[in-house]
């Protein structure tokens, strides 16, 4: 079976991807907290997109679940430096 690819753009889009893959691993908040040595309130902010939870962790929750995070750049990244290079861009 081939890989599933997701874009994440939110905390939110993180969230859903974080309680899909634990619900399809049938572990509870509770049990995930426990691995990651966190709070259930702390995993359920997580799943709710909550935007200001520590990126560390949230690369653990990730791991846990057996979710690979790898990045690219999106077609508006390459006309933003085009733009930069030619003098119009603005940071």
């Amino acid at each position: 079976m081939g890989a599933l690819m997701f874009i994440l753009n939110r905390p939110e889009d993180i969230g859903a991807l974080v309680r899909d893959r634990r619900r399809v691993l049938k572990i509870s908040q509770d049990e995930l907290a426990a691995r990651l040595r966190v709070s259930q309130r702390w995993v359920s902010h997580l799943e709710r997109g909550k935007h200001t939870l520590q990126l560390g962790l949230v690369l653990r929750v990730l791991r846990e679940v057996g979710v690979d995070l790898f990045a690219g750049e999106t077609e508006q990244a390459y006309s933003d430096i085009d733009a930069i290079a030619n003098g119009s861009g603005d940071f």
